[in-house]
């Protein structure tokens, strides 16, 4: 009995040896090949064994989920001169039987027959040879390896031939390939893959469907590899040992070892294809820089992973998309990397999206970080107390592969550099040597949004080196929320999406350029259970609702402003008031002193 190969293969082109020259421990019984040879129709002479074990631990395991999800494989009736009935054995996957509920032999041999075996050089199957204890070894260790009568005995070394048998074929038919696995499960109420194959229609042997008709797409050269299911070893263990049965395939094919070589280098990769995860959605993550009421704490906070989108489906003026990804694609190469640092330039680019509100800069910037896996980082001011040293701190702690992003940098400074109350302590020379100045961080992507046009920022904000680029949101024409609504209904006449993009600028009283992604996007909400005609029919109401909603909003901010600026102005009166009452009293305080002196 000779050992198993430590990497658990061994194969064979006949009965009597290997292609490695070692003798096959498990080859199977001369019926079995011959059972397999005439439903081949060749000698046993030319079919190739391949034996595998459960150390193989990827290769046994796929080799069984193959098996189980193949469609099953009608037998050669008549090939070579056998009948159905001795093929029947093979028509379908069954090899998930007990290895301890049948043995086929049972081999236990005496001393006296180990003696014989080593005397007349004949292999030592089915026994594992014991050593005995040393008379003054009570503790049974072990001593040198000979047998005496009276030895313990191994237990029954068994080998197990009735564990089921198969036939498939490779390459995989049309049902049994990973996509059309996949198809099926998901077809199955949303469970997960099961651990049977999914019904499937019937394969003979030929690679023809049950009809009798060849297949279009399965391969007519497709190899029958016939599965044998086996198990060998010691099921008990004892004071010498522990239970050590195995279990093994023997994969038997005509046509040599080839057809078995091209069979295992595929069928791993059919079961990695299989369980492969399905594709994950873009995300990218988002960290927030957050600051205590005081600003003496500061430091980006994780929150989490944000779903995506492709830049594709940002429904921007023809070409901008293409464009803007272009741009970025070229900073982000080896070459220009390597280009900036050999002229000694800042590795950073900054872009600056302006345009009104709805117009899609947030989302653009969300597509850019999840189409180029960027950390977007967001960088708000958040109280008062937020002045450069907290920001300059920022800029030194950014993570790895980010996109800063500014939102409403005009929010910040008016167009004279004078600081709002949104910009806490920060001093505009102070942003300005964020983004472009000793402090300025490198290896970075900067976006910067705004509401307002380009003239409203000041000129050193706007410059080269602080924007490298500038990119202008407007609002949506027609023919934009046209092809948004396209995306939203792909089934739908383009005459539709016409009407669509027309109503919508027409309703919202803009003119041409007047549209809103936002608003169009909130009636696709509104109607997602809807019809796209229902749709359609929906917009002049909608439009409606939202101009009133508009205007009112606006009316109530202009109110709010003007409260405010109320206010400022009674502060103000009030507070010259207080002034000039103090001078006063200073004048009268100081015309008393005069007239004591």
């Amino acid at each position: 009995m000779t050992t198993m190969p430590r990497n658990g293969l061994l194969l064979a082109t006949d009965t009597g040896g290997t292609t490695a020259g070692a003798p096959s421990r498990l080859l199977p019984d001369a019926d079995d090949l011959d059972r397999i040879a005439a439903d081949e129709g060749v000698s046993t002479a030319d079919l190739g064994v391949l034996e595998v074990n459960s150390r193989v631990g990827k290769l046994f395991a796929a080799i069984l989920d193959y098996v189980a999800r193949h469609p099953p494989v009608r037998p050669r009736a008549g090939t070579g001169g056998a009948d159905a009935s001795t093929t029947e054995a093979v028509a379908g996957p069954a090899l998930w039987v007990n290895p301890s509920d049948a043995v086929d032999r049972v081999d236990v041999r005496s001393a006296a027959d180990v003696e014989e075996a080593e005397a007349t050089g004949t292999s030592n199957v089915g026994i594992k040879r014991p050593l005995y204890k040393k008379p003054s070894d009570p503790y049974g260790c072990y001593g040198p390896a000979s047998l005496r009568e009276g030895d313990q005995k191994r237990p029954p070394y068994k080998t197990v031939h009735g564990m089921g048998a198969a036939v498939v074929l490779w390459p995989p038919p049309p049902a049994a390939t990973p996509d059309a696995l996949r198809r099926a499960y998901a077809a199955e109420a949303g469970a997960s893959p099961p651990a049977t194959q999914p019904a499937a229609a019937e394969v003979n042997g030929d690679g023809s469907g049950s009809d009798g008709e060849a297949e279009a797409s399965f391969p007519p050269d497709s190899a029958r590899i016939h599965v044998l299911h086996m198990a060998a070893g010691h099921p008990l263990g004892s004071g010498l040992g522990a239970p050590d049965m195995q279990r093994f395939v023997l994969l038997v094919a005509a046509g040599g070892a080839d057809p078995l070589k091209t069979f295992i280098a595929g069928v791993v990769d059919w079961s990695l294809a299989l369980y492969a995860p399905p594709p994950a959605a873009s995300a990218f993550r988002l960290f927030r820089f957050r600051t205590d009421d005081r600003a003496s704490k500061s430091m980006w906070v994780a929150e989490g992973d944000k779903p995506g989108r492709p830049l594709s489906s940002v429904i921007l003026p023809d070409g901008m998309a293409e464009a803007l990804k272009a741009d970025v694609e070229a900073f982000l190469s080896p070459p220009t990397k390597a280009w900036y640092r050999s002229h000694g330039v800042p590795y950073r680019r900054s872009y600056l999206l302006h345009g009104p509100p709805g117009s899609g800069k947030t989302s653009t910037i969300r597509a850019l970080a999840s189409t180029f896996r960027l950390t977007a980082c967001f960088l708000a001011v958040t109280n008062g107390n937020f002045n450069n040293q907290i920001l300059g701190d920022a800029l030194a702690s950014l993570p790895r592969a980010s996109l800063l992003v500014i939102e409403d940098v005009d929010a910040l400074f008016t167009v004279d550099r004078v600081a709002t109350a949104a910009a806490g302590a920060l001093t505009f020379s102070g942003l300005l040597n964020a983004l472009d100045g000793l402090i300025a961080a490198e290896s970075l992507l900067v976006a910067m949004t705004t509401n307002k046009p380009v003239t409203a920022l000041d000129e050193a904000l706007v410059r080269g080196g602080r924007v490298d680029s500038r990119w202008s949101f407007e609002a949506p024409c027609a023919s934009q929320l046209a092809r948004l609504f396209a995306s939203y209904y792909p089934k739908a006449d383009s005459e539709m999406g016409t009407a669509f993009g027309a109503q919508m600028v027409d309703g919202l009283g803009g003119g041409e350029g007047g549209g809103s992604m936002a608003a169009a996007q909130q009636l696709f909400i509104r109607c997602r259970e809807a019809s796209a005609a229902d749709c359609l029919g929906t917009v002049p109401e909608f439009c409606a609702e939202y101009v009133a909603d508009r205007d009112a909003a606006v009316a109530e901010a202009a109110a709010a402003a003007a409260e405010r600026a109320a206010a400022a102005t009674a502060a103000a009166a009030a507070a010259a008031e207080a002034t000039a009452a103090t001078a006063a009293r200073r004048a009268r305080r100081e015309a008393r002193l005069s007239q004591a002196e």
